[in-house]
């Protein structure tokens, strides 16, 4: 059990805090509160939170109970954390506090989880007194339990006005199979008939892209009774199969993408190389070479975008961005990278070509790198903010929801573990959570956008079944 501080060197009221159940914290500090002595912090001695921009209101407060929850709880790796509402908050501020939270957490590189075996169990209460909300966390960490407590002045009742409803992030899983999955895109479904040059509905097809191979499924209408073994375990066709080498290596986590350019062309971008094929009839030539490859929107019509070199024997990009007008930049090796707009006009697909349509110029980029951190710079490379709590992959997605732009991010876990996908949107310079997590079986092994920016594919490997999954995943503006 941790020692815990001498009593003659601490205050009453952390000796209550430390002695007593919850229920009596939080009577004694509703009674504490009651009187004139709400101008400080319960355990600290700090002055009550001023009053701000709400915007602003809840993050400052979550900050000082974060600190003092990792200060008692011997700086933890991961914590559950559970809030309970005592309060008369309004629903929507107790979600703004629960997300503040959750960030300031993560942003100390602190991973959430639900599993409470080996965690530090943290159960926070929103409570009140006359003039101030009074926070109070109960920390079991092992056989050793403390409580701290925050005091925040109220805000006037105008300013407790409800948030936007909180997004929406919904999955569907299109693919699975046996062996290492890299890639999947689904090819247009209206394609061009050379003979007439005219638009012609297509079958519902899939590239799918594994270690050394692409293949081509197509979807078959309901009711046909296809042969034994013809299908996945997803419903998809198997139509045909090319494979394809390299005179090197390999490396062990290999990250590879398929951008698909018309209706019967794409491109393979491999850790040293770069496949050029066809569709019909599906054939890949490929070549080595230290070949930059596309990090934002690609899609059938529209640019390159900002591209990026990729090393050859890691899974990380070297830190050369190359920029749509030629000019390059050098900033530290990362994982992944998005452009964030800084201003209006977020990226909307455009109805008829399904092209990027007011693309706004990219002047800050975030970058997650390989020490965990994710790094915000201005379009020069110059740091600008390091943003905790995201996971290696993201993805800058144009949903028209709120502002109109998000990323969506996986979670902080390794490989071994059981991963989530989240929508996020940048405030201030910082991550701030605009979507509960969505859960997957396994860890999500990439993150792709998809040709108009408008959703992701993610490759996630089932530690349950070992089948390796691709999902559809979108952003949709609330329930």
């Amino acid at each position: 059990m941790r020692l815990r501080n001498s009593l003659l060197k601490i205050s009453p009221v952390r000796f209550i805090a430390a002695s007593l159940p919850i229920a009596l914290v939080q009577m004694f500090a509703l009674a504490l509160f009651s009187t004139a002595a709400s101008s400080k912090a319960l355990g600290a001695g700090q002055a009550a939170t001023p009053p701000a921009a709400l915007g602003d209101y809840w993050t400052s407060a979550a900050a000082d109970m974060v600190d003092k929850i990792v200060a008692r709880s011997a700086s933890p790796t991961a914590v559950s954390l559970t809030i309970r509402n005592s309060s008369t908050l309004p629903d929507d501020d107790v979600a703004r506090v629960r997300r503040a939270l959750r960030s300031e957490l993560r942003g100390r590189k602190i991973r959430l989880t639900s599993n409470k075996q080996g965690t530090v169990e943290v159960e926070v209460t929103l409570s009140e007194a006359l003039t101030d909300f009074v926070w109070v966390a109960e920390i079991q960490n092992g056989d050793s339990r403390d409580v701290v407590m925050v005091t925040v002045a109220k805000p006037p009742p105008e300013m407790l006005h409800p948030s936007a409803v909180p997004l929406v992030v919904r999955k569907i899983r299109v693919y699975q199979q046996a062996v290492p999955l890299l890639d999947v895109v689904a090819l247009p479904v209206t394609r061009i008939e050379p003979a007439t040059s005219s638009a012609v509905e297509a079958t519902p097809r899939l590239l799918i892209l594994s270690l050394g191979s692409v293949s081509l499924y197509e979807k078959v209408a309901q009711g046909d009774k296809p042969p034994q073994g013809d299908f996945d375990k997803s419903g998809w066709r198997f139509k045909a199969s090319v494979l394809f080498t390299l005179g090197h290596l390999w490396p062990r986590d290999v990250r590879a993408r398929l951008v698909v350019r018309t209706s019967n062309q794409f491109e393979v971008y491999i850790p040293g190389g770069k496949c050029s094929g066809t569709v019909d009839p599906l054939q890949v030539q490929c070549q080595e070479g230290d070949e930059a490859r596309p990090l934002g929107l690609v899609g059938p019509g529209s640019a390159l975008g900002p591209l990026a070199f990729f090393t050859s024997d890691r899974n990380l990009f070297d830190g050369r961005i190359r920029r749509e007008d030629g000019s390059e930049v050098t900033v530290s090796p990362f994982f992944a990278a998005v452009s964030v707009p800084v201003s209006g006009g977020a990226p909307k697909p455009a109805a008829a070509s399904g092209t990027m349509s007011g693309n706004p110029v990219p002047e800050l980029w975030l970058l997650t790198e390989p020490d965990g951190r994710a790094q915000l710079t201005n379009s020069d490379g110059a740091p600008i903010a390091n943003i905790g709590g995201l996971g290696s992959d993201i993805v800058g997605l144009g949903t028209g929801c709120r502002g109109g732009w998000q990323i969506l991010a996986s979670g902080t876990g390794d490989y071994t573990e059981p991963d989530t996908l989240q929508a996020y949107e940048i405030v201030n310079h910082k991550a701030v959570e605009a979507s509960v997590p969505v859960d997957f079986e396994g860890p999500v092994l990439a993150l792709w956008p998809s040709p108009d920016g408008s959703e992701a594919m993610a490759i996630t490997q089932n530690l349950k079944t070992a089948e390796y999954e691709a999902y559809r995943v979108s952003i949709s503006c609330g329930e």
